[in-house]
Formats: structure tokens, C-alpha cells, sequence
């Protein structure tokens, strides 16, 4: 697995900020894995890049993308809102875990 943020968000983010230091020092800990799509695979575009606002549905897609890349990421739909949208919940752990969610989910 390689760590760090892709090269150009790393660019990005400081164009982006005329204070380098409101950023969080934790975007340069993301992990980056063979096969695992980030938000800019999937949107096209950095999340919370200047003047790009992201309709509900396209979190979604990050999230939906992710399960289908990795066992350990599971979406779960548990209902709709009063607008219609889809409401879910992501499940993420280790693949120990998703396979016996079953046997460790609460009752």
C-alpha cells in the first residue's frame, strides 16, 4: 500500500488555500491502495474543491464504488428521506470482521 495523497491533491489543496496551515496535517496520511478507487476517480474532482458543489448521489457512487473494490467496505440501505434520496449506512472494517458481521451484529 502506498501512503500519501495523490501528487496532484497534494498541488491542489495548496493552490487552493491562501493559509497552507488551515488544512489538516492528516491529508498527507491517506492511504492510497492498488484498485481502490478515490473520490477523484469516481466525482472526477477533489472533494471540497473550490466552487464544485457535489449532489447527494455522488457520495454515494464514492461509496458504492468502494464496496465493489473491497470486501471491507459495505453499504447498507435503511430507508429513504423525506425528499426521496436513499439513506444508508457504510459499514467499514477489517475483512476478519465483514465476514462474520453476521454472528457480531447487536440483536
Amino acid at each position: 500500500m502506498t501512503v500519501g495523497p495523490p501528487p496532484h491533491f497534494d498541488r491542489s489543496i495548496k493552490h487552493w488555500l491562501a493559509n497552507p496551515t488551515h488544512s489538516s496535517p492528516l491529508v498527507d496520511h491517506l492511504p492510497l491502495a492498488p484498485g481502490i478507487p478515490t473520490p477523484r476517480d469516481v466525482l472526477g474532482d477533489h472533494v471540497g474543491a473550490p466552487r464544485i458543489l457535489t449532489h447527494y448521489d455522488k457520495p454515494l457512487a464514492c461509496d458504492r464504488a468502494l464496496e465493489k473494490a473491497t470486501p471491507r467496505v459495505k453499504v447498507e440501505t435503511i430507508g429513504r428521506s423525506d425528499e426521496g434520496r436513499e439513506l444508508v449506512v457504510v459499514w467499514i472494517s477489517s475483512e476478519a470482521n465483514s465476514r462474520r458481521s453476521r454472528r457480531i451484529a447487536p440483536t
